[in-house]
């Protein structure tokens, strides 16, 4: 992103002259980088120290499961921002979880341990989490809206520590997703003086959350667009490139 961070996890408005990134998901480190998308462990512990979740009753399954010496070398690479970029990424929030839970420490492939968590999820689990939304300073109102993932993360570790089946767990975490996601593309549409929401990036995916979005958004009143031909995920994203800069080289 233009900040140097790894970007994800935002709704922006755009068209084929630019965009403006509404919001985003609160950054969190990666410690070790591209490590934390094969250990999705590391995800979840670098999200609940910069959460200031750690110490919460919930993280203790996870913390026992690592490595001896593991959690205080990468806690230092966090502190000292050694290899520890930052991210605001959806995928490795659901990484993140998936380890919380104890689905995935690890991950054979990218997004595995997101794949782990959808299948695991209680579709019969009416009941949801909340993310909170930040407003952006009064000194810089023009910054995105934050999305906040602790309301989320912290009731995940109360429902851990009070032993609630990860399938309810699951199905809660990825309603809270799909409620996110309309509440805050119904403020951005608003602003925006449209209608239209396009889904894209790996999140979409994700079954669940592109099949309730699509209703919940729908249910809204606004108009949800999804990819025919082109894939949802980052396999678009170079068509998406060539059409803007096709666009812009006619001045259209």
């Amino acid at each position: 992103g233009e900040d140097g961070h790894i970007w994800g996890g935002e709704i922006l408005i755009a068209d084929w002259e630019g965009y403006d990134r509404y919001a985003h998901l609160a950054y969190v480190p990666m410690p070790g980088g591209g490590g934390a998308i094969k250990r999705p462990a590391r995800m979840a512990l670098g999200t609940l120290s910069a959460l200031g979740l750690l110490d919460h009753p919930g993280a203790a399954p996870l913390r026992s499961r690592l490595q001896p010496g593991e959690e205080s070398t990468l806690l230092r690479m966090v502190e000292r921002k050694v290899n520890s970029p930052l991210t605001s990424s959806a995928g490795r929030l659901f990484d993140a979880v998936a380890a919380i839970v104890g689905i995935a420490d690890d991950a054979r492939y990218e997004g595995e341990a997101a794949i782990l968590l959808e299948a695991a999820a209680d579709l019969s689990e009416a009941g949801g989490y909340e993310f909170a939304l930040v407003a952006p300073p009064q000194t810089d109102p023009s910054a995105p809206l934050t999305i906040d993932p602790t309301p989320v993360l912290s009731a995940i570790l109360d429902d851990v520590a009070a032993q609630i089946p990860v399938g309810v767990i699951s199905m809660r975490f990825h309603r809270a997703v799909v409620r996110c996601i309309v509440r805050v593309c119904e403020a951005a549409t608003k602003h925006a003086g449209t209608g239209y929401v396009a889904l894209a990036g790996g999140v979409f995916m994700n079954r669940i959350v592109f099949g309730e979005s699509v209703r919940e958004l729908s249910a809204a009143g606004l108009d949800p667009l999804t990819h025919v031909r082109l894939p949802v995920n980052d396999g678009a994203v170079s068509f998406g490139q060539a059409v803007i800069a096709w666009a812009r080289r006619h001045g259209i």
